[in-house]
């Protein structure tokens, strides 16, 4: 297999591509609200339209076209451009396509650069809002200005976000994660992309996904790492190759995953708690 050359792409550059395209990013997302949009549903049940379609066609031809020594991982269109490349994108066009179907502006598309399966840089972009987060493993940024996570030493204080309480009923332990909610201070399904974008600008404290994909995941990695967060999957290990995320500030990680998956000593047969 040919190895691609090594080539110089800082945090600067991939800041100033995903800042120019996020007006044609919005601009197609804003074209198809005029109307009800036809929405197509894949073997998983996950809904897909055009908008996730053009946006994603959009990013790929720009990369493909400025950036030929890329691959190209997209959560629609799977690889294309130079498949063997150690520098990949990964782009999910539309994370949150319900809420965008239904009119709920907390849509985002995340864009992650990668090498050798690393995510270097991530972005979130928030079209309806018009705001970019974007992140390197050491700091992240919301229009320019560093952002860092807020400090939480409790569950019991902590607002506590996920994308859908689907998803631990089907793949985790729904009891313990209910059970999780009733400590919280404040509980809110503020999902997908826009709760990491809350947990990394301050807003909220703990964001739990029960399943996720590699387009899921690969950009909100660098900004919750540079905004002094903790990011890991379910069990603690690393939230590249698995299947679940969980994002807090330091001190409230390790409470978060022992809340999450320990044993518990007793169950109560009533409301279903571990106590």
């Amino acid at each position: 297999m040919r190895r691609t050359p090594d080539f110089e792409f800082d945090f600067s550059q991939f800041v100033d591509l995903v800042t120019f395209l996020c007006p044609s990013i919005k601009q197609i997302t804003e074209f198809y609200t005029t109307a009800p949009i036809h929405t197509e549903y894949k073997e998983d049940l996950s809904p897909v339209t055009i908008v996730d379609r053009s946006i994603e066609q959009m990013f790929s031809e720009h990369i493909t076209t400025s950036m030929p020594q890329c691959a190209i991982l997209g959560e629609e269109s799977g690889v294309s451009g130079r498949s063997d490349s150690r520098y990949r994108w990964i782009i999910d066009p539309i994370d949150g396509t319900r809420s965008y179907i239904h009119g709920v502006p907390l849509y985002s598309t995340l864009i992650a650069f990668t090498v050798d399966n690393r995510p270097l840089y991530g972005a979130i972009y928030l079209p309806a809002l018009n705001k970019l987060l974007v992140g390197n493993n050491d700091k992240t940024f919301l229009d320019g200005k560093q952002m860092t996570m807020r400090q939480c030493d409790t569950i019991e204080d902590a607002t506590l976000l996920t994308s859908s309480l689907g998803g631990f009923f089907k793949h985790r332990d729904a009891d313990r994660f209910i059970e999780l909610t009733r400590r919280a201070k404040c509980f809110r399904t503020w999902g997908d992309g826009y709760g990491y974008y809350l947990l990394a600008t301050g807003r909220a404290d703990i964001m739990v996904d029960a399943h996720v994909s590699l387009w899921d995941c690969a950009a909100i990695v660098p900004i919750i790492r540079g905004a002094g967060g903790i990011i890991t999957d379910y069990h603690g290990h690393d939230v590249i190759g698995s299947d679940s995320m969980v994002a807090a500030c330091p001190g409230l990680h390790p409470m978060l995953l022992d809340a999450l998956t320990a044993p518990c000593e007793s169950f109560r047969e009533k409301d279903g708690t571990c106590h």
